[in-house]
């Protein structure tokens, strides 16, 4: 939990200086359920997130996603599955999560 909120505060901290006076970065942790087809392809992919809230979401993977499987090893796209339990935490924006991290488990 102590590296997540670290992780959300220097991601903030970074989006604020980089985007001057009016800009605004928010960072997505959400929980939740993977909905529909995973489609995965070089250099990333995408999945829709139903999530704890009641919304679903359009993740999308790209190059320098990290994806983390329940051992701890690192993954790809094609581990994630229909039906799997996941957390993100990246960007979101206008119902879009640009994941920077994906826990699988």
């Amino acid at each position: 939990m102590r590296k997540a909120v670290t992780t959300l505060l220097l991601g903030l901290l970074a989006g604020l200086a980089g985007c001057g006076d009016d800009g605004l970065v928010i960072i997505s942790f959400r929980s939740g359920v993977v909905v529909g087809d995973v489609d995965c392809g070089s250099g990333g992919g995408s999945f829709d997130l139903f999530d704890q809230q009641g919304f679903t979401l359009f993740v999308l993977i790209t190059d320098d996603t990290d994806i983390i499987l329940a051992s701890g090893n690192f993954g790809t796209c094609n581990d994630i599955r229909t039906n799997s339990a996941v957390e993100v935490s990246g960007p979101e924006d206008d119902g879009t999560i640009r994941a920077q991290t994906i826990h699988l488990g």
